[in-house]
């Protein structure tokens, strides 16, 4: 198992973090794991908020936040997921 890990819910998104050694669970709700699904390749703030029909301010603030938890990589306007999908999901 990845040790940062995400499982789809459908209309939430789990991450599941074990870098510290220690597990934190993230749980993203519906607008927020559309976002984190669409920067599994690195995109543009306006690229996402176009992909997900939600405001690109939206966007970037939710980018922000995966930045600061480091579950995703956010610079220069571009943004890219670093969780991997667990093995047995498609």
């Amino acid at each position: 198992m990845p040790i940062l890990s995400m499982r789809d819910g459908g209309d939430f998104l789990l991450i599941e973090d074990w870098r510290s050694g220690e597990r934190r669970l993230y749980e993203l709700d519906r607008r927020e794991r559309s976002v984190y699904l669409a920067i599994a390749e690195a995109q543009h703030v306006d690229r996402i908020a176009r992909h997900t029909g939600l405001a690109p301010s939206w966007v970037e603030g939710a980018l922000r936040a995966f930045d600061e938890e480091r579950i995703a990589y956010f610079r220069e306007d571009r943004a890219l997921a670093l969780a991997l999908r667990e093995a047995h999901q498609h």
